[in-house]
């Protein structure tokens, strides 16, 4: 049985595909690209472990504990996110998991109104907004391209926001930018460069689904409509094949 785990935050997982405000419901996912680049590709299975509001921390862990539960997969996908985004681990559940919450360096403005909760992001904003953060997410980058390429499993990735990649936002609304000067970030970026790594124009997830012209596109909320994962799936497939990462040979029409 061949399997494609897909990885990322709520542009993986498909949020609002089903209506505007509907971030969670995992028949989301059903429409959204993973899925469809798995029937594309003839995947007897798609695991989609990407969540709404899921930070770059969660992305290289997911994958982590992914290995160490399961078979390897057959094709992985990464959809990198913004890295104004931290988890930490809050606690263990009824069954002795882990649980971990998830800090943005934006502030939710519900949380004034409840001192413990805005208290704890305050203390937790210093982390969120060091310059450490774009440096933290090529460290997850390179750790996530080694560990495929160590297990020889065939991967892809990419950034779902361009734009966004090295910013960040406040509390008082200003936005923080990295550009990528300081050695480490240099050095990180440098590593991470590979065929498997969509880079350059219209090369992000959001940027190809909105900026190159499809007219049955459209945002439901702050997410692209089915129209807009079908078009990404079928980017994803050309560059797989173009980049011989994963052979034509594997493909179908549907």
């Amino acid at each position: 049985m061949s399997t494609l785990l897909a990885l990322g935050d709520s542009h993986t997982f498909g949020a609002e595909i089903l209506g505007e405000d509907n971030h969670y419901d995992p028949a989301n996912s059903e429409l959204a690209y993973p899925q469809k680049l798995g029937d594309k590709l003839g995947f007897d299975k798609v695991i989609n472990l990407a969540v709404s509001g899921g930070s770059n921390m969660r992305i290289e862990r997911s994958l982590i504990e992914y290995f160490a539960t399961n078979e390897k997969p057959d094709l992985v996908v990464i959809g990198w996110t913004v890295i104004g985004r931290f988890e930490y681990c809050s606690g263990l559940d009824d069954n002795g998991d882990y649980e971990y919450a998830n800090v943005n360096s934006w502030l939710n403005p519900v949380w004034k109104d409840i001192p413990a909760a805005y208290n704890q992001w305050k203390n937790f904003l210093p982390i969120t907004t060091a310059d450490d953060l774009l440096a933290q997410k090529y460290r997850s980058v390179l750790y996530a391209m080694n560990l495929l390429e160590n297990k020889n499993i065939p991967y892809i990735m990419f950034d779902v926001m361009n734009n966004h990649i090295n910013q960040a936002e406040t509390e008082s609304g200003d936005v923080l930018e990295w550009n990528g000067d300081h050695k480490t970030d240099k050095a990180l970026y440098t590593a991470t460069e590979c065929t498997n790594y969509l880079r350059g124009e219209n090369m992000d997830y959001w940027s190809y689904v909105f900026n190159t012209g499809f007219d049955d596109v459209q945002i439901n909320g702050g997410h692209a409509n089915e129209a807009g994962h079908r078009h990404w799936a079928e980017k994803i497939k050309q560059e797989l094949t173009e980049r011989n990462i994963y052979g034509e040979k594997n493909a179908k029409t549907i």
